[in-house]
């Protein structure tokens, strides 16, 4: 088989669903963990808005069922208030951030595994006339490990079954070094540096426009203020009261850029899609088995690099070991 011919094999490389049954575990209790999350934050938010905006208001007489000198504001806040607790206890008792980060942590590690086994990387180098099985001992057991920092997070395996070490992984690794190297540039660097320059723009874009939101509503209460303090518009209840309004408003969404950390997350990526970029325009260059396996093992410390930073932007409280798994 010519170098030409093992090249255009690059088509036969990883998907999500070639990568071990622990990656795909993972990644489903991570996205869970996350979408619920997410959700109890905007939940959360919305609901301290809302008993906010009820908080300056009076509302008596509206209803038949409630005494006339009971205000239904009043109550409405109560009870939003009330909900808005009860949404924080949900996400401490069920650790939804943590399930997020502990999910996407083994989950990259799995996927980073994964990759290191089947195009030859370190500590999983080809070399002639070694066996097989120790090497497959030895990625089972840096998955072991992975598995074992995961904690109390809840993983559902998959109903058909899965494999930790699939046909594609194995089919990838039996391929000649071109091919791998082939395969490893269009599944994994390159794919990694199209995710990280797309989320680049994403966040680049949504930070701009909270930050917009968050800026319209400081200017709507110096206005309001200003209104409420030279006495214009004064003996309207809504105006009097319009300061009291767009202050929450602004710190709602204060609040969710601090949670979504789009500028901290932008600017990360668009280093990450740049040195991706870099390691794409060496792939091809390496040359024999030894200065491959250290090339991957390097390119893949840089990718993990990115993530580690990821999670330490929220507060993770243990640090995963690297793989340092040896034959």
């Amino acid at each position: 088989m010519t170098a030409t011919e093992d090249i255009a094999q690059a088509d036969r490389t990883l998907t999500d669903e070639d990568l071990p049954e622990l990656f795909r575990a993972a990644d489903r209790a991570s996205r869970s963990g996350q979408r619920r999350f997410l959700q109890a934050v905007v939940a959360r938010l919305l609901l301290l808005l809302f008993a906010t905006l009820m908080a300056l208001f009076t509302l008596r007489g509206v209803v038949d069922w409630l005494p006339a000198d009971v205000d239904m504001a009043g109550l409405l806040a109560a009870v939003a208030f009330m909900a808005a607790i009860l949404v924080e206890i949900y996400v401490l008792r069920g650790e939804l951030d943590t399930v997020w980060y502990e999910g996407r942590a083994a989950a990259e590690s799995a996927k980073s595994l994964a990759w290191r086994y089947a195009v030859g990387g370190e500590p999983f180098a080809i070399a002639k006339g070694k066996a097989q099985t120790p090497v497959d001992e030895a990625f089972l057991r840096a998955l072991y490990t992975t598995l074992q920092d995961l904690g109390e997070v809840p993983l559902q395996p998959s109903i058909d079954g899965g494999r930790q070490i699939t046909e594609a992984m194995r089919e990838l690794r039996a391929m000649p070094l071109p091919a791998r190297q082939a395969a490893y540039l269009a599944g994994r660097i390159e794919d990694q540096r199209h995710w990280y320059a797309t989320k680049q723009r994403w966040n680049a874009r949504r930070a701009g426009r909270w930050a917009g939101v968050t800026l319209l509503a400081e200017l709507s209460g110096i206005l309001a203020a200003v209104f409420q303090a030279t006495g214009r518009f004064s003996g309207h209840e809504v105006i009097d009261h319009l300061a009291h309004v767009f202050a929450p408003l602004a710190v709602a969404a204060a609040s969710w850029m601090q949670t979504k950390q789009f500028r901290t997350l932008a600017s990360s990526y668009g280093v990450a899609a740049q040195e991706l970029a870099t390691i794409a325009s060496l792939v091809m260059a390496q040359s024999g088995e030894a200065r491959w396996a250290v090339f991957v093992e390097q390119s893949e410390t840089a990718i993990s690099r990115e993530h580690r930073l990821w999670r330490a932007t929220r507060g993770r409280r243990k640090q995963h070991p690297e793989v340092t798994t040896s034959l």
